[in-house]
């Protein structure tokens, strides 16, 4: 049986619990979105919006970024990160509105995933209200939340394949409060530089390489986890999640980094159809009949 048979959460987290703090998280993030959407046009019509200049690019593309498709646009950026707010907000409806009887641990991950790239609303700070100019504790702290935000979405997922049982259950509480200490452990911890802002809207930080490096080992050791887990449980199912999981965490990549209409294109794309597939095969492994 592809089927999975998934116990109630833990007494704390069960399944009206959880789908209880959905509610709040679409309401949040909703209020987010439509706030972010008005002081950006507001500061747009007055003439306030500042441009950040002599921006460092994160990934330079050497010999291609003169050409259309990969060289810096502002307005790309910008719109990356209305993209990922609108991202939340769907997706976060769509968990709300047609997930409330799913058994599913994952779903609670994901929502931390959420959480992770709602956090990167926080870049649109800069050219709005002009702080990366200064070298102000907002500029600061909007640089440390990026940075742990960068943590929190892939360790999110890391752990959904790590305690994906139905055992692992009482254990969800306890780490998705590790997840999200160990994020802002990491994001208190990596130095900042305030005098140079990135092409992505974030001020430049250290350690960059092995940050990177990093994030992409827990990406791939997600992945295996996967594979093990669906291996385990003899579930053709299951590798509809490793294939959506692939996708999405790619293009999530590929949008936060987005400052072109290259990884701009590619990011979204990712990011929407992997989301569809992985949510597609949760449905369909954990819907009550």
């Amino acid at each position: 049986m592809d089927k999975i048979n998934c116990k109630f959460y833990s007494v704390f987290m069960t399944i009206k619990a959880r789908n209880n703090i959905l509610r709040i998280f679409v309401i949040i993030s909703a209020a987010v979105l439509a706030s972010i959407s008005f002081y950006f046009i507001l500061a747009y019509t007055r003439g306030e919006l500042t441009v950040p200049q002599n921006t460092e690019r994160i990934y330079k593309f050497t010999k291609l970024q003169k050409t259309l498709l990969f060289e810096y646009n502002f307005n790309v950026t910008v719109a990356g990160i209305f993209v990922l707010a609108s991202y939340v907000t769907i997706t976060l409806f769509i968990l709300t509105a047609g997930f409330i009887k799913n058994q599913s641990i994952e779903l609670t991950y994901f929502a931390v995933f959420l959480l992770g790239c709602q956090v990167e609303a926080v870049r649109l700070l800069l050219p709005t209200f002009g702080i990366w100019q200064t070298t102000s504790s907002l500029l600061i702290l909007a640089g440390r939340a990026v940075i742990g935000a960068r943590v929190l979405c892939p360790l999110s997922m890391f752990l959904s394949a790590l305690f994906a049982e139905a055992k692992d259950s009482t254990s969800i509480e306890r780490n998705c409060l590790l997840a999200l200490l160990v994020s802002v452990g990491i994001a208190s911890s990596i130095p900042l530089d305030t005098n140079i802002t990135t092409s992505t809207l974030t001020v430049l930080w250290g350690l960059r390489k092995t940050f990177l490096a990093l994030r992409i080992f827990v990406m791939v050791i997600t992945l295996i986890a996967m594979l093990i887990n669906a291996y385990q449980r003899y579930s053709t199912l299951y590798r509809g999640i490793i294939v959506g999981y692939a996708i999405m965490i790619t293009g999530y990549e590929f949008l936060i980094s987005a400052d072109c209409y290259f990884l701009f294109g590619v990011g979204c794309l990712g990011l929407i159809l992997g989301t569809i597939f992985y949510l597609h095969y949760i449905h369909k492994i954990y819907l009550w009949r």
